[in-house]
């Protein structure tokens, strides 16, 4: 069986999941939360993908995950079929954005430019806590999140890595 990219970057959790750890299509761990997905657009140059740096660029990040035990799919035939079946009324517009008439023509670089224009899309930036950060808005941070603020920047030293505007020092922690 496979999966949507909303599996693990689930939107009604500011496009992360839920859960300690992400698990494949058999339900085992993967050793490794799924990244929030939002605010990509603030992605340096240069700036490698992935919880191991093993994509160079967002284009590449978008396609790693879909083939093998994360999200199922064993070759680009499987995922037009499982991409275009689920959203059949985007194939045209697929199609003719990249100047092409036929769903087997799809390539895999395809889907990267594709999913990569729509993930840097995906902009937070308006929640109560990005109100706080921007000293607006203090009244619509609740005392337990105003107190878990706290301890990200105190006792718990999360700030220690998760700093600056995108919460990251760009190493690799897991």
């Amino acid at each position: 069986e496979n999966r949507s990219c909303a599996f693990c970057h689930d939107p009604a959790q500011g496009y992360s999941e839920n859960r300690a750890e992400a698990i494949d299509i058999y339900l085992h761990p993967l050793g490794r939360r799924s990244m929030n997905i939002t605010n990509m657009l603030c992605a340096g140059p240069g700036q490698p993908f992935r919880w191991d740096g093993s994509a160079a660029t967002l284009e590449q990040q978008m396609t790693k995950p879909m083939f093998g035990d994360e999200m199922g799919l064993p070759d680009m035939t499987a995922a037009r079929a499982a991409i275009f079946a689920r959203w059949g009324d985007y194939l045209p517009l697929f199609l003719g954005v990249f100047g092409i008439s036929n769903v087997n023509d799809i390539q895999e670089s395809h889907l990267q430019i594709a999913l990569g224009a729509f993930v840097r899309n995906l902009i937070a930036g308006n929640s109560p806590f990005d109100g706080f950060m921007k000293g607006d808005n203090i009244a619509e941070m609740t005392q337990s999140q105003r107190n878990g603020w706290g301890l990200f920047r105190g006792k718990a030293r999360c700030i220690a890595c998760h700093n600056g505007a995108d919460f990251t020092d760009g190493q690799f922690y897991n």
